[in-house]
């Protein structure tokens, strides 16, 4: 599926502007159902497209952004209808560890990591369902999800438009980023889950 992904997005800039705006917009919302999907890489490239004045730079943020929080909280309703499901259970596409990750995530940082889910192209989708998993207030989640994909859409425009038709080296860093930042995250939770054992056994 990764392989099939990847043909598409080198293909993106062949398509004619219309296509190009559908799959921005497909892409955005199936990359929270489908982790492996390559969003962040396909608005970088709509960036790049953007930069050749072949579509409009602003569509390409406000269908990302759209197409992103609806995915978002497809995934974040899914958790809501699997509430009571025990984390060591596979819930969906989701590994119980990965679940029980974000669960322990939520409970620390609460909303805030919802307003950073963006940062983490690895688990984005595992927070979204577990903030439904515990929960957490809707419209606020929505709001929040809604305005990290935004900022990230901006970004990811923003950048495409500025490297041009090197745009796979963004894509690249983009990758490299979200696997360190994903495991930067797990070492620090099991870090602090740790200390917390200590502390209670002391």
């Amino acid at each position: 599926m990764e392989s099939l992904f990847d043909g598409l997005v080198a293909h993106v800039e062949e398509l004619p502007p219309i296509a190009v705006y559908l799959v921005i917009a497909a892409i955005s919302y199936v990359e929270y159902l489908l982790p492996p999907v390559p969003g962040d890489a396909v608005v970088v490239v709509a960036g790049y497209m953007a930069g050749l004045q072949i579509i409009d730079p602003v569509l390409v943020v406000v269908l990302s952004t759209a197409a992103g929080t609806v995915g978002f909280m497809t995934v974040y309703w899914l958790g809501m209808r699997w509430q009571g499901v025990s984390l060591r259970k596979r819930v969906g596409v989701f590994s119980s560890e990965d679940v029980a990750r974000a669960v322990a995530w939520l409970q620390r940082w609460g909303y805030g990591l919802i307003a950073a889910n963006r940062l983490f192209s690895g688990i984005r989708s595992v927070i979204a369902i577990a903030a439904g998993m515990v929960g957490m207030r809707r419209g606020l989640t929505a709001g929040l999800a809604c305005a990290a994909a935004l900022t990230w859409a901006i970004l990811l425009t923003v950048a495409g438009y500025l490297v041009g038709d090197q745009w796979e080296i963004v894509s690249d860093y983009l990758s490299k980023y979200g696997i360190a930042m994903s495991g930067v995250l797990i070492v620090f939770v099991v870090v602090q889950i740790w200390r917390r054992m200590r502390l209670q056994k002391s």
